[in-house]
């Protein structure tokens, strides 16, 4: 029963990855479902939640989507809605929770700045194929990497919920 948890949360993953991917959209059920897995392993305690990592987390993504606003204030000053509208989606932001939950504040760090490398080297990747993207799916590159790391916690390869370290 302890694997069922992360085999229905890798589904609902995968399942956001690949209708961000093929679509370039994702339902509202997938997040309801990921919301709803959440729930039900915090409250059966399979997610042992330190609630200062929480609060640290949440304030990490509200300063990060702070500066996102400030520079489409800037940079786009008389039409900054309409190209923040063009350019993030709802399912690139309803993702956002599944970082605060899954990490420490110094792991939550690097994940989504790793997850935010590899959908800049998709979109190069992309244009050196001369496709021309206009968008990217960040939320199916961001749910991807966290399946993976979902995949190497439960293995226990990774502690994604610890900041320490020891060498020892």
């Amino acid at each position: 029963m302890h694997f069922v948890f992360p085999v229905l949360l890798l589904i609902t993953y995968l399942s956001i990855c690949y209708q961000d991917f093929n679509i370039r959209e994702v339902y509202l059920l997938n997040y309801l479902i990921l919301y709803g897995l959440y729930l039900i392993a915090i409250l059966t305690n399979r997610i042992l939640l330190n609630f200062d990592f929480i609060i640290i987390n949440s304030c990490i993504l509200i300063a990060v989507i702070c500066l996102l606003l400030i520079y489409y204030l800037v940079v786009y000053s008389h039409f900054a809605v309409s190209k923040l509208k063009a350019s993030i989606g709802w399912g690139d932001v309803l993702i956002l929770p599944a970082f605060v939950i899954n990490f420490s504040p110094v792991n939550i760090i690097v994940v989504f700045i790793f997850s935010l490398l590899i959908s800049l080297i998709y979109y190069l990747f992309n244009n050196f194929q001369k496709l021309r993207i206009k968008t990217i799916p960040l939320a199916g590159i961001q749910s991807l990497v966290l399946s993976i790391l979902l995949c190497a916690d439960s293995l226990g390869f990774l502690k994604m919920q610890v900041d320490y370290f020891p060498l020892f």
